[in-house]
């Protein structure tokens, strides 16, 4: 991959099960991060002062780049495997203030729940919060407002590719108005368009592209990818609409679903059902729902023997050992999974719904 590399740049190569959950190797310039860096610390008034609780995994995209923010600002950070002591790292902030927080939406589930009525104890001294690219819940957007009333939060779109795009304000001043699917304002010296000219029922959605000085480079081994870019611009895969120069997130162009905060593909869980034996076939996507945002629906095709009872607690069983977003699961039996014309899958999610009633 010498052809990517200029004499006396510096490059970070992320490897990654990706979006799709196929691997990949991201090349990234270090002029990237920075810029990003740089984007981010004047967005959320980062400074030398602050402490941020850094407690996402430094093989996530996200918190490699809050540390970046971190260490170009001059500030200092609170260092933890997670959440799973919160009530240490509760302790500590109330001699050592914490005045930064970087989570994803499942991670502020948790301190929600953790907190409960001391919120107001940590939430006070907190001056910025970035949240995660994850869709994010309307109770949850209303318990910000309510408890982090003078914190600067942003909430950002883009993926390891792209690091963030646009910016969306998710403080006290929230617009409640405007649809929870807006995914904000584009960073400085970053463009985007819409490609239209996909195949599309709708004329006015598009497959969003990003070009800019947040941009990777290219990929590893990088001929399953090799469509990903576009004469300079990177296909997000993301399917949007724009109305008054606002570019809203409509779904995505492949079968990727967001549960629980994270991202995974329908075909890797139905490729995991159907190694059993007593499954036929298997379809899965995703529905909204109130608490997760969105939970899995596997419809199940069975063999004629087939107890449905043992069936479902066999899936389920299966998922005990995976994260927590694969167990947002409903099972619905059918006598045969829905497939197109073709004899494909059926993919179309307002199609699908009907087979839930």
């Amino acid at each position: 991959n010498q052809r990517f590399i200029k004499k006396g740049q510096k490059n970070n190569i992320i490897f990654t099960s990706g979006s799709t959950g196929f691997p990949k190797g991201v090349i990234v310039p270090e002029s990237a991060y920075f810029h990003v860096a740089k984007a981010l610390i004047k967005k959320l008034n980062q400074k030398k002062t602050d402490l941020e609780l850094l407690s996402m995994p430094f093989d996530h995209s996200f918190g490699l780049a809050r540390l970046r923010c971190v260490l170009v600002s001059g500030g200092s950070a609170l260092i933890t495997d997670g959440l799973k002591n919160f009530p240490s790292i509760y302790k500590f902030s109330q001699t050592n203030i914490i005045t930064g927080l970087s989570l994803v939406p499942s991670g502020i589930e948790i301190i929600k729940y953790l907190l409960k009525k001391k919120v107001n104890n940590f939430s006070n001294r907190i001056n910025y919060f970035e949240i995660g690219s994850s869709a994010i819940s309307e109770e949850l957007r209303f318990w910000l407002k309510n408890n982090f009333k003078k914190s600067k939060i942003f909430h950002h779109y883009g993926t390891t590719e792209a690091s963030r795009s646009f910016l969306r304000p998710r403080g006290h001043n929230d617009d409640f108005k405007i649809s929870n699917n807006w995914i904000g304002k584009i960073i400085n010296d970053c463009k985007y368009k819409l490609d239209k000219q996909i195949s599309l029922a709708n004329k006015k959605q598009g497959e969003l592209l990003i070009k800019g000085k947040n941009l990777f480079l290219d990929y590893l081994e990088h001929n399953d990818n090799k469509n990903k870019k576009k004469d300079g611009w990177f296909k997000t895969g993301d399917l949007c609409k724009e109305e008054n120069s606002k570019v809203f997130l409509m779904g995505r162009l492949d079968n990727q679903m967001n549960v629980g905060g994270k991202k995974i593909q329908a075909e890797k869980i139905e490729a995991i059902i159907e190694e059993l034996r007593e499954v036929k076939n298997c379809l899965c996507f995703q529905v909204p729902d109130k608490i997760w945002i969105n939970k899995i629906i596997c419809l199940i095709e069975t063999n004629n023997y087939t107890y449905k009872h043992n069936l479902e607690k066999s899936i389920l069983n299966i998922f005990n050992n995976y994260p927590n977003h694969y167990k947002q699961l409903t099972i619905k039996f059918l006598h045969q999974v829905p497939i197109t014309d073709n004899g494909k899958k059926l993919r179309d999610q307002k199609e699908l719904v009907k087979f839930l009633i």
